[in-house]
C-alpha cells in the first residue's frame, strides 16, 4: 500500500496505491452430495458427505481489485470414499475480490 496526502482548499486528500501479488496454500472443509450419479451408480443412497479440501492458489492485486486462480483437490471422508467420482481429482477455481473501503 501506498498512501498519499495532499492539501486542497477544503483540507487533506487521502488517496492509496495497491499492489499486491499472493501465492499460498489453503485448507477447508465442506459437505458434498454423495448420489448414485456422484459414484458411478455404485451407491444407491443419497446423503451429505464430509469433504476435507486442500490446495494452491496465486492472487494479484491492482487499486481495489484481486483476481486470482486455485488449483484443489477434494478428499471424500467416511465409507463411500473409494467409490466417489471426484476424490482426489483436480479442480480449478477463479477468484474476484473488490475491496470498498
Amino acid at each position: 500500500f501506498q498512501f498519499h496526502f495532499e492539501e486542497t482548499p477544503a483540507g487533506m486528500k487521502k488517496s492509496f496505491h495497491h499492489r499486491a501479488i499472493t501465492i499460498g496454500g489453503f485448507a477447508g472443509f465442506g459437505a458434498t452430495s454423495v448420489n448414485p450419479w456422484t459414484t458411478n451408480y455404485a451407491v444407491n443412497d443419497e446423503y451429505d458427505g464430509f469433504v476435507v479440501t486442500r490446495g494452491l492458489a496465486a492472487m494479484i492485486g491492482l487499486k481495489s481489485l484481486t483476481v486470482g486462480v486455485g488449483l484443489g483437490w477434494d478428499y471424500l471422508t467416511g465409507r463411500d470414499k473409494d467409490k466417489w467420482i471426484y476424490q482426489n481429482k483436480p479442480w480449478v477455481g477463479l477468484s474476484l475480490g473488490l475491496n470498498i473501503n
